[in-house]
């Protein structure tokens, strides 16, 4: 259904969201917001650009929830991007964060926190109804002049200091030179629909940067915090492959998989209608795999699983020169999956937790456990964020069938992932990143500040640090941190030694883990 306005919150919101969705649509403005929006089986994150791209007006509701959102913070950046008009309505005093000030520095705000909600809401409709008037070219309609008293301009952000942001505000200055390398590769690809031999030309752009800004940093206050919230009693399933490495581990459930290696090549999703594509660490040989768009993927056990980017939402898996497809192993599977063992698992908050064994046989409902945000599997336990009915999401533990349900963790989670037998997760409240063994429940804190979009590899983790503005690379050896890029990433996923994003529908692009050696895809 059409719609005019989007509205962006968080969920602790949620009840503002409701009444300025109600008055608007009272008043023949139709709006879109989630999650009462989403169609049952259609991917969240498509979803959302979707809507935004085609809507006149964002709402932001903007509060101390929202100003620490990083799904806010993408919903904001995508409607400058698609160039929305974008409303501030807001409820409190608090400054915005970096982030959020970079989109939101050259825009009016709706001062609301000093009338009555509905007054505002009112002044809110009034705006939003004239610059879609505006847009549509609709006569008749004025906004009041007393609008100019309503808008409010923030104040400026707090400026950060120290040496490290001085570093990182020159590297930005750093302009990039591209070079365009254009590979002509004969593929023999038995998966592709023609089930011919293909002449695919594919191209890659290999940037070089001038000099390198490369930032490396020890954690100075190193974190100390241990605490323990009891031992499991049937240890973890087992993982003859080893998962959770080289972009095959658990974070497929909050990036969706997008970049993976068998140690021999690179796998990630081409900028040409999100088909599957392979190459060589250095870039050559890239080579077309699917002839139609996949979704989630990882390398496993001599194969290469992934799911369908388009409505029948099945899992198929390949050879990993794409010979051999087996496609509808497991159908109506959500875009996020794991493998644990002989098993895939697959979560959604209609279905619950389902699995079918690596053959595509024996289908089964592990759990019917509904509103998991996050969620991890380790073979015995599901690890999921569950809601409170205070609207807090907090770290939860049950039995894969849903039993033995407990509250291990009241922090906000923000990240949940797993690699091995450790469960890592961050928190918004800016106490950091934590693992958790899942045998003994021994929980201890790596990282102090505040991180999101947790990626794990084999040697440490990848996540975008608010306090800096950019990635950075956490290495388990020596503790210490790399920024390798200063900017927020739409999709994103880190393997082997390398991180693959892109900035919203910029275009994927690929870099190694130290900052160096940027790669726009083909």
């Amino acid at each position: 259904m059409a719609h005019d306005v989007f509205i962006s919150y968080s969920h602790k919101d949620k009840v503002i969201a409701d009444a300025v969705c109600a008055h608007f649509e009272q008043n023949g403005l139709r709006c879109w917001y989630a999650p009462r929006d989403i169609e049952p089986g259609e991917d969240w994150a498509n979803s959302i650009i979707k809507a935004i791209e085609s809507c006149k007006v964002m709402v932001l509701i903007f509060t101390e929830s929202s100003n620490l959102s990083v799904q806010v913070l993408r919903e904001v950046s995508n409607a400058c991007r698609a160039g929305a008009a974008v409303i501030p309505f807001r409820l409190t005093e608090t400054e915005p964060v970096a982030g959020m000030m970079y989109y939101l520095s050259t825009v009016h705000w709706l001062d609301a926190m000093n009338d009555e909600l509905s007054d505002a809401i009112r002044n809110l409709y009034e705006l939003s109804k004239g610059i879609v008037d505006k847009q549509e070219g609709t006569d008749g309609y004025t906004p009041s002049a007393k609008l100019e008293e309503i808008y409010q301009v923030p104040k400026e952000a707090p400026k950060k200091k120290g040496k490290l942001i001085a570093i990182i505000s020159a590297a930005v200055a750093v302009i990039v030179i591209g070079a365009v390398v254009g590979i002509i590769i004969a593929v023999n690809n038995p998966g592709a629909s023609t089930g011919t031999n293909e002449v695919i030309k594919a191209t890659s752009a290999a940037i070089e940067d001038e000099e390198p800004q490369v930032i490396d940093y020890t954690d100075l206050d190193a974190p100390t915090e241990v605490f323990n919230l009891g031992a499991t009693t049937d240890g973890i399933g087992t993982d003859i492959n080893e998962t959770y490495a080289n972009g095959n581990i658990q974070s497929n459930m909050q990036n969706r998989g997008y970049l993976a290696t068998d140690g021999e090549w690179y796998y990630y999703r081409s900028n040409s209608d999100n088909k599957l594509c392979r190459m060589r660490e250095d870039g050559s040989e890239v080579t077309l795999l699917t002839d139609s768009g996949v979704c989630a993927f990882c390398c496993y056990d001599g194969y290469i699983y992934y799911t369908t980017n388009d409505s029948s939402n099945k899992l198929c898996r390949m050879k990993p020169d794409g010979a051999e497809v087996e496609e509808g192993l497991f159908y109506d599977i959500w875009s996020e999956f794991v493998i644990v063992g002989d098993r895939v698992y697959s979560y959604s908050s209609i279905d619950g937790l389902e699995s079918v064994n690596l053959n595509g046989e024996d289908e089964r409902v592990e759990n019917t456990l509904e509103d998991a945000y996050l969620w991890t599997v380790d073979g015995n336990y599901m690890y999921y964020v569950y809601y409170s009915d205070e609207g807090d999401p907090y770290l939860h533990r049950s039995k894969l069938d849903g039993s033995e349900s407990e509250t291990l963790l009241e922090k906000d989670i923000s990240c949940l992932t797993r690699r091995g037998d450790k469960v890592y997760f961050s928190t918004v409240d800016n106490s950091g990143i934590y693992t958790c063994d899942s045998v003994t429940g021994e929980v201890k804190k790596l990282l102090g500040g505040w991180y999101t979009d947790m990626s794990v590899t084999d040697d440490g983790l990848v996540a975008y640090d608010f306090n800096e503005g950019g990635y950075v690379y956490y290495s388990f050896d020596d503790h210490t941190q790399t920024l390798f890029l200063d900017h927020l990433a739409n999709e994103y996923q880190a393997a082997g030694n390398k991180f693959f994003y892109d900035v919203y529908g910029t275009g994927y692009c690929v870099i190694n883990l130290d900052g160096t050696g940027k790669t726009v895809l083909n």
